[in-house]
Protein backbone atom coordinates (compact mmCIF):
# COMPACT_ATOMS: atom_id res chain seq x y z
CA UNK A 1 0.00 0.00 0.00
CA UNK A 2 1.16 3.88 -0.68
CA UNK A 3 2.73 5.46 2.15
CA UNK A 4 0.14 8.09 3.45
CA UNK A 5 -2.60 6.11 1.17
CA UNK A 6 -4.75 5.33 4.54
CA UNK A 7 -7.18 6.85 5.51
CA UNK A 8 -6.34 9.54 8.36
CA UNK A 9 -8.20 9.31 11.71
CA UNK A 10 -8.37 10.72 15.12
CA UNK A 11 -6.52 9.95 18.01
CA UNK A 12 -10.17 7.61 19.83
CA UNK A 13 -9.70 5.91 15.72
CA UNK A 14 -12.56 7.63 14.46
CA UNK A 15 -12.41 8.00 10.71
CA UNK A 16 -12.00 11.97 10.19
CA UNK A 17 -13.49 13.57 7.02
CA UNK A 18 -11.36 12.68 3.66
CA UNK A 19 -9.58 15.26 2.31
CA UNK A 20 -7.92 15.62 -1.13
CA UNK A 21 -4.95 14.53 -0.43
CA UNK A 22 -6.19 10.74 0.95
CA UNK A 23 -8.27 11.20 -2.42
CA UNK A 24 -5.49 11.15 -4.40
CA UNK A 25 -3.31 8.64 -2.51
CA UNK A 26 -6.28 6.02 -2.64
CA UNK A 27 -6.68 6.57 -6.48
CA UNK A 28 -2.65 6.00 -6.96
CA UNK A 29 -2.94 2.87 -4.34
CA UNK A 30 -5.62 1.41 -6.89
CA UNK A 31 -3.81 2.18 -9.92
CA UNK A 32 -0.54 0.51 -8.78
CA UNK A 33 -3.02 -2.37 -7.72
CA UNK A 34 -3.97 -3.01 -11.29
CA UNK A 35 -0.88 -2.64 -12.57
CA UNK A 36 1.46 -5.45 -10.93
CA UNK A 37 0.00 -7.96 -13.30
CA UNK A 38 1.34 -6.00 -16.50
CA UNK A 39 5.06 -6.43 -17.88
CA UNK A 40 7.08 -3.86 -19.95
CA UNK A 41 6.85 -6.10 -22.65
CA UNK A 42 3.04 -5.85 -22.90
CA UNK A 43 3.00 -1.86 -22.19
CA UNK A 44 5.53 -1.52 -25.23
CA UNK A 45 3.47 -3.97 -27.68
CA UNK A 46 0.66 -1.87 -26.74
CA UNK A 47 1.74 1.14 -27.33
CA UNK A 48 4.54 1.01 -30.52
CA UNK A 49 5.45 5.23 -29.57
CA UNK A 50 6.07 4.43 -25.88
CA UNK A 51 9.42 5.17 -25.76
CA UNK A 52 8.76 8.95 -27.27
CA UNK A 53 6.02 9.10 -24.83
CA UNK A 54 7.55 8.32 -21.31
CA UNK A 55 11.34 9.58 -21.83
CA UNK A 56 12.41 13.43 -21.63
CA UNK A 57 16.04 14.68 -23.55
CA UNK A 58 17.61 17.51 -22.14
CA UNK A 59 21.08 18.56 -24.24
CA UNK A 60 23.05 15.44 -24.07
CA UNK A 61 21.22 13.85 -21.03
CA UNK A 62 18.19 11.37 -21.60
CA UNK A 63 15.42 10.59 -18.77
CA UNK A 64 14.02 7.28 -20.32
CA UNK A 65 11.22 5.83 -17.69
CA UNK A 66 9.15 3.93 -20.46
CA UNK A 67 10.99 0.84 -18.85
CA UNK A 68 9.16 1.57 -15.60
CA UNK A 69 5.36 0.09 -14.96
CA UNK A 70 3.70 3.60 -15.90
CA UNK A 71 0.64 5.07 -17.58
CA UNK A 72 -0.79 7.61 -18.75
CA UNK A 73 -2.81 7.73 -16.23
CA UNK A 74 -0.27 7.38 -13.78
CA UNK A 75 1.19 10.66 -15.26
CA UNK A 76 -2.33 12.18 -14.20
CA UNK A 77 -3.08 10.47 -10.87
CA UNK A 78 0.34 12.01 -9.96
CA UNK A 79 -0.18 15.07 -11.34
CA UNK A 80 -3.44 15.17 -9.19
CA UNK A 81 -1.59 13.93 -6.12
CA UNK A 82 0.80 17.15 -6.67
CA UNK A 83 -2.21 19.58 -6.97
CA UNK A 84 -3.82 18.05 -3.80
CA UNK A 85 -0.34 18.87 -1.62
CA UNK A 86 -0.08 22.39 -3.59
CA UNK A 87 3.07 21.17 -4.69
CA UNK A 88 3.29 24.32 -6.98
CA UNK A 89 2.71 26.83 -3.94
CA UNK A 90 5.71 24.87 -1.86
CA UNK A 91 7.91 25.39 -4.79
CA UNK A 92 6.96 28.66 -5.04
CA UNK A 93 7.80 29.60 -1.15
CA UNK A 94 11.04 27.61 -1.90
CA UNK A 95 12.00 29.89 -4.67
CA UNK A 96 11.19 32.99 -2.99
CA UNK A 97 13.37 32.76 0.06
CA UNK A 98 10.68 31.86 2.52
CA UNK A 99 11.67 29.93 5.49
CA UNK A 100 10.44 26.02 4.01
CA UNK A 101 12.89 24.29 6.20
CA UNK A 102 11.96 24.16 9.23
CA UNK A 103 13.39 22.03 11.74
CA UNK A 104 16.04 25.46 11.28
CA UNK A 105 13.26 27.95 10.59
CA UNK A 106 15.07 28.73 7.28
CA UNK A 107 14.93 29.52 3.84
CA UNK A 108 16.73 26.56 1.71
CA UNK A 109 18.27 28.27 -1.38
CA UNK A 110 20.83 25.86 -2.61
CA UNK A 111 19.46 26.16 -6.04
CA UNK A 112 21.22 29.51 -5.76
CA UNK A 113 24.79 28.09 -5.92
CA UNK A 114 24.03 26.46 -8.92
CA UNK A 115 22.46 29.66 -10.69
CA UNK A 116 24.99 30.76 -13.14
CA UNK A 117 21.72 33.78 -14.60
CA UNK A 118 21.77 37.32 -13.39
CA UNK A 119 18.32 37.37 -11.72
CA UNK A 120 18.58 38.57 -7.72
CA UNK A 121 18.25 36.12 -5.34
CA UNK A 122 16.16 37.50 -2.39
CA UNK A 123 16.16 35.75 0.69
CA UNK A 124 14.13 37.95 3.73
CA UNK A 125 14.54 41.16 1.18
CA UNK A 126 18.18 40.78 0.84
CA UNK A 127 20.06 40.18 -2.44
CA UNK A 128 22.75 37.39 -2.39
CA UNK A 129 23.59 37.29 -5.93
CA UNK A 130 27.24 39.36 -5.27
CA UNK A 131 27.87 37.17 -1.98
CA UNK A 132 27.42 33.78 -3.90
CA UNK A 133 29.38 34.67 -7.02
CA UNK A 134 32.55 35.64 -4.73
CA UNK A 135 31.93 32.81 -2.55
CA UNK A 136 32.12 30.87 -6.14
CA UNK A 137 35.18 32.46 -7.69
CA UNK A 138 37.25 31.38 -4.15
CA UNK A 139 35.89 27.98 -4.50
CA UNK A 140 37.03 28.11 -7.98
CA UNK A 141 40.37 29.88 -6.84
CA UNK A 142 40.74 26.92 -4.58
CA UNK A 143 41.11 24.15 -6.55
CA UNK A 144 42.67 25.61 -9.15
CA UNK A 145 45.41 26.58 -6.77
CA UNK A 146 45.56 22.68 -5.59
CA UNK A 147 45.61 21.23 -8.78
CA UNK A 148 48.37 23.86 -10.10
CA UNK A 149 50.55 22.80 -7.33
CA UNK A 150 50.37 26.33 -5.79
CA UNK A 151 49.24 25.11 -2.21
CA UNK A 152 51.04 22.71 -0.54
CA UNK A 153 50.66 20.39 1.53
CA UNK A 154 52.81 19.79 5.35
CA UNK A 155 55.73 18.25 3.74
CA UNK A 156 56.23 20.98 0.66
CA UNK A 157 54.88 18.79 -1.57
CA UNK A 158 51.90 19.35 -4.18
CA UNK A 159 48.51 16.88 -3.14
CA UNK A 160 48.19 13.63 -5.07
CA UNK A 161 44.87 13.01 -3.36
CA UNK A 162 41.95 14.34 -1.53
CA UNK A 163 40.13 12.69 1.03
CA UNK A 164 36.42 13.58 1.68
CA UNK A 165 34.98 12.98 5.18
CA UNK A 166 31.65 13.46 5.84
CA UNK A 167 28.41 11.42 5.94
CA UNK A 168 24.98 11.50 4.12
CA UNK A 169 24.61 14.24 2.33
CA UNK A 170 28.31 15.37 2.75
CA UNK A 171 29.39 12.65 1.65
CA UNK A 172 27.11 10.75 -1.29
CA UNK A 173 26.94 14.37 -3.14
CA UNK A 174 30.29 15.40 -3.10
CA UNK A 175 30.93 11.61 -4.05
CA UNK A 176 28.32 11.75 -7.48
CA UNK A 177 29.97 14.81 -8.61
CA UNK A 178 33.64 13.34 -8.42
CA UNK A 179 31.85 10.27 -10.20
CA UNK A 180 30.39 12.20 -12.56
CA UNK A 181 32.93 14.39 -13.30
CA UNK A 182 36.14 11.53 -13.35
CA UNK A 183 36.44 12.08 -17.25
CA UNK A 184 37.84 15.44 -16.37
CA UNK A 185 40.02 14.85 -13.75
CA UNK A 186 43.00 14.71 -15.91
CA UNK A 187 46.42 14.99 -13.98
CA UNK A 188 44.73 16.45 -10.48
CA UNK A 189 44.61 14.61 -7.76
CA UNK A 190 42.57 11.27 -6.99
CA UNK A 191 39.56 11.71 -4.86
CA UNK A 192 38.58 9.28 -1.90
CA UNK A 193 35.75 9.46 0.32
CA UNK A 194 35.23 8.29 4.05
CA UNK A 195 31.48 8.20 5.70
CA UNK A 196 31.42 4.90 7.55
CA UNK A 197 32.55 5.53 11.27
CA UNK A 198 33.32 1.89 11.67
CA UNK A 199 37.37 2.77 11.41
CA UNK A 200 38.20 0.04 9.01
CA UNK A 201 36.91 2.59 6.28
CA UNK A 202 39.29 5.20 7.20
CA UNK A 203 41.92 2.75 7.58
CA UNK A 204 41.62 1.07 4.10
CA UNK A 205 41.35 4.29 2.31
CA UNK A 206 44.28 6.15 3.98
CA UNK A 207 47.05 2.68 3.90
CA UNK A 208 47.88 3.00 -0.08
CA UNK A 209 48.21 7.07 -0.03
CA UNK A 210 50.88 9.28 1.10
CA UNK A 211 49.61 11.21 3.56
CA UNK A 212 52.15 14.06 3.66
CA UNK A 213 50.63 14.74 -0.14
CA UNK A 214 46.88 14.38 1.48
CA UNK A 215 44.28 16.85 1.66
CA UNK A 216 41.92 16.32 3.72
CA UNK A 217 38.44 18.14 3.75
CA UNK A 218 36.20 17.94 6.47
CA UNK A 219 32.33 18.14 4.90
CA UNK A 220 29.70 19.34 7.79
CA UNK A 221 27.51 21.76 7.88
CA UNK A 222 27.03 22.68 11.50
CA UNK A 223 30.28 21.15 12.47
CA UNK A 224 28.92 18.87 15.31
CA UNK A 225 27.79 15.71 12.87
CA UNK A 226 29.72 12.90 15.59
CA UNK A 227 30.63 10.07 12.73
CA UNK A 228 32.62 13.14 10.89
CA UNK A 229 34.49 14.65 14.21
CA UNK A 230 35.46 11.26 14.42
CA UNK A 231 36.51 10.24 11.39
CA UNK A 232 38.24 13.61 11.84
CA UNK A 233 40.24 12.84 14.70
CA UNK A 234 41.43 9.42 13.53
CA UNK A 235 42.66 11.10 10.15
CA UNK A 236 44.51 13.68 12.15
CA UNK A 237 45.97 10.81 14.53
CA UNK A 238 46.97 9.34 11.83
CA UNK A 239 49.19 11.62 10.31
CA UNK A 240 51.07 12.02 13.26
CA UNK A 241 50.37 11.48 16.92
CA UNK A 242 51.74 14.42 18.56
CA UNK A 243 49.55 17.30 19.52
CA UNK A 244 46.12 15.30 18.18
CA UNK A 245 43.28 16.92 17.82
CA UNK A 246 41.04 18.34 20.44
CA UNK A 247 37.45 17.01 20.46
CA UNK A 248 35.51 19.91 23.09
CA UNK A 249 32.05 20.36 23.35
CA UNK A 250 32.56 22.81 20.47
CA UNK A 251 34.06 20.70 17.51
CA UNK A 252 35.27 24.18 15.81
CA UNK A 253 37.74 23.76 17.89
CA UNK A 254 39.65 21.65 15.93
CA UNK A 255 40.11 23.95 13.03
CA UNK A 256 41.48 26.98 15.33
CA UNK A 257 45.30 25.06 16.37
CA UNK A 258 47.22 27.29 13.47
CA UNK A 259 50.19 26.28 15.03
CA UNK A 260 49.95 22.62 13.97
CA UNK A 261 51.34 22.74 10.49
CA UNK A 262 48.81 19.39 9.92
CA UNK A 263 45.74 21.05 10.32
CA UNK A 264 46.53 24.56 9.31
CA UNK A 265 48.05 22.89 5.57
CA UNK A 266 46.11 19.36 5.41
CA UNK A 267 42.78 19.96 6.47
CA UNK A 268 40.68 22.40 5.27
CA UNK A 269 36.20 21.93 6.05
CA UNK A 270 33.42 23.11 4.06
CA UNK A 271 30.95 24.38 6.87
CA UNK A 272 28.23 26.44 7.27
CA UNK A 273 30.31 29.67 9.01
CA UNK A 274 27.02 31.93 10.26
CA UNK A 275 23.33 32.02 10.49
CA UNK A 276 22.66 32.85 7.04
CA UNK A 277 21.40 30.60 4.42
CA UNK A 278 24.19 29.94 2.06
CA UNK A 279 27.08 27.18 3.11
CA UNK A 280 30.59 29.43 2.83
CA UNK A 281 33.01 26.52 2.75
CA UNK A 282 35.30 27.07 5.65
CA UNK A 283 38.27 25.88 3.72
CA UNK A 284 38.20 29.42 1.53
CA UNK A 285 38.62 31.55 4.01
CA UNK A 286 41.38 29.63 6.11
CA UNK A 287 42.71 27.61 3.24
CA UNK A 288 46.54 26.13 3.71
CA UNK A 289 48.51 28.09 2.05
Amino acid sequence: MLWGANQPRSRKGASMPRTAVASAFDALDNHARALRVESAPDLFARNPLRFQEFSVPLDDFLFDFSKHKITRETIALLVALAEARDLEGRRAALFAGEPVNNTEGRAAMHMGLRDFSNKPIIVQGVDFRREIEATRERVFAFARDIRAGAILGAGDKPFTDIVNIGIGGSDLGPAMAARALSPYRGAGPRTHFVANVDGADLSDTLEPLDLSRTLFIVSSKAFTTQETMANAASARARIGSADAIRCGRRSDLLWRSRSDPIISRNFCAAASTSTRIFARPRSIETSPR
